[in-house]
């Protein structure tokens, strides 16, 4: 549909000009997977929750932009690269989501949670979630998901999470790293 077309993240489309798109997709999901939808935003809000409160307000929503971004980029790449999918729009925050889910497990890989009806260590959800993706992406299992998304997401949460913890949490850090001078240009 057209909101999809204009605010989703087709590659061809970013080239074109249409770097908004780098943030947009990620406020849109498809309506014929409402579990997937409501299982992204229980973890966002679980997980997110946390690192927000470690973080504090400004460094997380630096966090979620970044890893919008990061995600979206890498989309593009594996998509560019299959020129069937130039054209296509991918829209949905399971990138995002990834990355905090990853960012929390990398901060608390011992806290057990509930994962349906089974308890296990966070490092193990963790794992196990990025498992099955890389399973699901390699066989072409249900192409309605962005397992390129995922992965580039949990990437992001999993690496870059330590390096903002390195400031302090709320408090910015004062170092020289791109991202504390990035976070710094954000108004107070």
């Amino acid at each position: 549909d057209a909101l999809t077309y204009f605010l989703g993240l087709p590659p061809q489309r970013f080239l074109e000009g249409h770097v908004y798109t780098l943030l947009s997709w990620i406020f849109l999901h498809s309506t014929s997977m409402i579990f997937h939808l409501l299982f992204n935003m229980l973890a966002f809000w679980m997980f997110g929750a946390m690192i927000q409160e470690l973080l504090g307000d400004r460094k997380f929503l630096w966090f979620c932009v970044c890893g919008a971004i990061f995600s979206g980029l890498v989309l593009i790449l594996v998509r560019f690269s299959d020129s069937s999918m130039r054209g296509a729009p991918t829209i949905g925050a399971s990138g995002l989501v990834f990355a905090v889910v990853l960012a929390f497990a990398r901060l608390y890989p011992n806290q057990t949670v509930i994962f349906y009806i089974f308890p296990m260590k966070m490092k193990f959800l963790a794992a196990l979630l990025v498992v099955v993706d890389i399973f699901f992406w390699i066989t072409g299992q249900n192409q309605q998901v962005s397992y390129a998304a995922h992965l580039a997401g949990a990437a992001y949460g999993f690496f870059v999470i330590p390096r903002m913890m390195r400031g302090g949490g709320h408090q910015d850090s004062g170092g020289g790293s791109w991202l504390d001078k990035l976070i710094a240009l954000w108004p107070q």
